[in-house]
């Protein structure tokens, strides 16, 4: 019995620990220009709309700054140089 129970409890942390990987959907002010640091990758997709999906790993953990139509895009502090895993259509 308790191995059943350390078994499940195994498993159980083992779902709880899994990476925060996911999709995040964010819509954008107007922009003209766009700056991505971290080693975060870009594709820029023509749209009516403007809208980031964000995927890949720490997806929030990404900022989004627009100043004077200048969109930069870079991760929090706490994960600066860690967006080569990070990528934003």
């Amino acid at each position: 019995m308790k191995q059943v129970i350390l078994f499940v409890f195994f498993l159980f942390l083992m779902h709880t620990a899994r990476p925060q990987d996911g999709k995040i959907s964010m819509n954008l002010a107007n922009f003209t220009e766009v700056k991505a640091f971290d080693g975060i990758s870009v594709n820029l997709i023509k749209s009516n709309e403007n809208k980031a999906v964000i995927t890949g790993a720490n997806t929030d953990k990404v900022n989004f700054v627009n100043s004077d139509g200048i969109l930069k895009i870079r991760m929090e502090i706490t994960k600066i140089f860690s967006g080569y895993r990070t990528f934003v259509d």
